[in-house]
């Protein structure tokens, strides 16, 4: 009898992409649809998985595609920047705009076709451009659905490959444990994704643009469309204008230095590789004559600027052309009316001088925004994921001659934890696994028995193959055995790749999982070996027990690992405490300027309840006081071993009490009338000055206005007097203090 599995794909919807969506814990399924699905990243090297579902090609419909949404003939073709051959040539052209007619109600409206997808604020693609897309020129009708631009991940067969099919083996090594993974350079480079973000700078009134990318004959503030970026990312550096110190910061050499100190930088994405600009917008907020930048350095903002002038000049006069002939009867759709807003904007700024407002800021003389795409290769702290919530995070990338390898040149592309699959209740991992292992070395067998094309070979490797899919996956079998199936049997068993045949699984596939792995297991075994890898020590080891390297489905998510998450000191804002990174500074650096929070509202209890309520004011203040935040900085800078410090703060030099948090609340308190008093804790002969907490939140003032530290030095000369207490040495203080 038929196993039954009443999976229906079109219920359980994105979690249907899992084979063995069945046998893994509903919260795992839970974590994979709701939340890894929309975290994936497109990949250069994406391939359709080896167990395909099906729900593939369905995701392969519906893509960030660029498609005709009617049945339309194209009135005109607009590109954005047009090749030219004199001096402002643009070598690119980012972005082409068709308007076009609806053939079923005349209605006007537009496509606009860019080179890159870029939605995210980190990442996007570069779309893959169709044949149509070619032959487009005035006149041509194009029918509905017609697809353009498509993504990469969408295959030439329809599926849409969301990761890469990575051979992994479960086993134990020290960097593993739980969701930790190792994988191999190799696999790092297959995962390499394409990250698309914008840079913005804005310059005239009290700063000019230095010449970074030209020579001392071309002036040349930015990177043109297709050209890299420098190899230390700096995009923009903006230098204010100084009457005094002009002769010396404006010669054609001192343009071409860069002043890390005060001229204002604007860096490309940290770690990028490969960094080059796409597209170029250039924006003019204030058309004064004369002009604000100096002669000469305004040359490649106006070749930007003219060429933006004469695209928005096509489509105002494509609109009028039709409005004269159509007049009344013109009806465009709210896409193309957008375009024609914006092209009148950008022109009514040029002639009639009008301001322009960024964000209710008016716009300086120049705004350039550039768009740059650079290839991030996945490094420590990248994470992926399978097919059944198995996220992990890299914690080490080794060569590929370190990776564990078996005797028959399997070699694994990630290491993982066996045990948190148990853990996690998500054992579709492991079936993944062992079926895709089976399935590649079964076709290494099949190719073997057809090495001579006789009609006998061809029919027994055919029956070996749907002895195979017949196991796997009933519905499949169905397929090929039906006399529906046009394909021929030979050509089917030399297709697939060396990781093994496509398999179909669906979501709903009518298996015993545990009956499958039985009956592979005596049929098709796939080949089991030690594996051989070098260990974390240096020196090869092979394991005593078979150990299966297999294919499984991973995909990279957006949750990167290439930012800071800790500063050398963390900038300040006027009131002395950690500020937030702010736009005009966010990308001032090549990392990060600010770190990350360390101690919240949640963490300060926590902390607290452990190891009390002093270690945590003191951590907090080392942040916000600035006269103990540099106490701190130059301590660790003056220290022979600055990562062993016995006593960060001296608190004889930085008395406590000195954070800007609780000058907060103690001023509070004052203007409501209430101030109060520090009174020292003695017991067993000692005074403890951090038990009493109105100490610790108001301790350097007493109620007559006297200084709190000087009170407690009489009171600790006072206690060291009296009769029979002798005076600690140097060493007993010390040691106190360590305490």
């Amino acid at each position: 009898m038929e196993p039954i599995n009443e999976l229906r794909p079109e219920i359980i919807s994105k979690a249907a992409l899992s084979p063995y969506h069945f046998c893994t814990s509903p919260s795992r399924m839970q974590m994979y649809g709701g939340s890894h699905l929309s975290q994936s990243l497109v990949v250069e090297g994406s391939e359709p998985p080896l167990l395909t579902t099906g729900m593939d090609m369905e995701f392969g419909r519906f893509t960030f595609n660029i498609k005709a949404p009617c049945n339309l003939t194209v009135i005109r073709v607009i590109q954005k920047y047009p090749p030219t051959y004199d001096s402002s040539r643009i070598e690119q052209n980012p972005m082409t705009l068709l308007i076009y007619e609806n053939a079923e109600n005349g209605e006007i409206g537009c496509i606009s076709v860019p080179s890159h997808h870029c939605l995210h604020q980190h990442f996007g693609f570069a779309y893959n451009f169709k044949p149509e897309m070619a032959g487009i020129t005035q006149g041509v009708e194009l029918e509905q659905g017609t697809v353009l631009a498509d993504s990469p991940s969408v295959k030439p067969s329809g599926e849409y490959g969301m990761g890469l099919n990575a051979n992994v083996v479960f086993m134990s090594d020290p960097s593993v444990i739980e969701d930790g993974v190792v994988i191999s350079e190799s696999f790092a480079k297959r995962m390499t994704t394409l990250g698309v973000e914008k840079r913005s700078a804005t310059w005239g009134s009290k700063r000019f643009p230095i010449n970074l990318y030209g020579t001392k004959d071309v002036y040349k503030p930015f990177p043109d469309i297709g050209d890299p970026i420098r190899a230390d990312g700096l995009v923009f550096a903006l230098r204010e204008y100084d009457d005094l110190m002009a002769p010396v910061e404006m010669t054609p050499e001192a343009l071409m230095r860069v002043d890390y100190e005060f001229d204002k930088l604007y860096y490309a994405p940290h770690g990028a590789k490969r960094a080059r600009v796409i597209d170029v917008d250039v924006f003019r907020g204030n058309n004064r004559n004369p002009p604000l930048t100096p002669f000469g350095m305004e040359d490649q903002c106006v070749k930007y600027y003219e060429a933006k002038r004469r695209y928005c000049e096509a489509v105002v006069a494509t609109y009028a052309e039709l409005r004269s002939r159509r007049r009344d009867l013109l009806r465009v759709t709210p896409e193309f009316q957008r375009i024609y807003k914006e092209a009148r904007i950008f022109l009514d700024g040029h002639r009639h001088r009008v301001v322009l407002i960024h964000q209710r800021v008016p716009l300086d003389e120049w705004r350039v925004e550039l768009t740059v795409e650079y290839t991030l290769i996945p490094t420590l702290a990248f994470k992926q994921t399978g097919r059944y919530g198995n996220k992990g995070v890299v914690v080490d990338v080794r060569p590929d001659a370190d990776m564990p390898r078996d005797a028959f040149g399997n070699v694994a592309e990630i290491i993982t934890d066996g045990k948190a699959i148990v853990k996690r209740m998500n054992p579709g991992v492991i079936y993944e696994q062992y079926a895709t292992a089976a399935d590649r070395d079964m076709r290494k067998r099949v190719l073997e028995m057809i090495q001579q094309p006789t009609a006998a070979n061809v029919k027994k490797a055919w029956e070996y193959l749907l002895g195979f899919i017949r196991i796997v996956s009933p519905r499949m079998y169905q397929m090929l055995s039906s006399a529906d199936y046009r394909g021929t049997p030979l050509s089917f068993m030399r297709g697939g790749s060396e990781r093994g045949y496509d398999i179909y699984s669906p979501a709903d596939n009518p298996i015993d999982v545990v009956q499958m792995l039985t009956q592979l297991r005596e049929h098709y075994r796939p080949n089991f070996s030690p594996v051989t890898y070098r260990a974390p020590s240096g020196e090869m080891v092979t394991t005593v027990e078979d150990v299966l390297i297999g294919t499984v489905y991973i995909l990279l998510l957006e949750k990167t690992g290439g930012d800071y998450s800790s500063v050398d000191s963390a900038k300040l804002q006027h009131f002395g405490i950690p500020s937030k990174v702010s736009k005009s500074d966010k990308y001032s650096s090549p990392g990060r300027k600010t770190p990350t929070r360390t101690l919240g509202e949640a963490e300060v209890r926590s902390v607290s309840a452990f190891v009390g309520g002093d270690i945590v004011r003191e951590k907090l203040e080392m942040s916000n006081s600035p006269r103990t935040h540099r106490h701190v900085i130059h301590n660790l800078m003056d220290s022979p071993t600055p990562s062993n410090v016995a006593r960060i703060i001296d608190r004889t030099v930085i008395p406590e009490g000195g954070g800007r948090s609780l000058d907060l609340g103690r001023h509070q308190l004052f203007t409501s009338g209430v101030r109060l008093t520090y009174e020292p804790c003695v017991e067993d002969g000692k005074i403890y000055h951090d038990t009493d907490s109105a100490h610790a939140l108001f301790g350097d003032v007493d109620e007559s206005g006297a200084d709190a530290e000087g009170e407690r030095d009489e009171l600790e000369e006072e206690e060291d007097s009296k009769p029979g207490k002798e005076a600690p040495s140097d060493d007993d203080d010390s040691e106190e203090d360590d305490e």
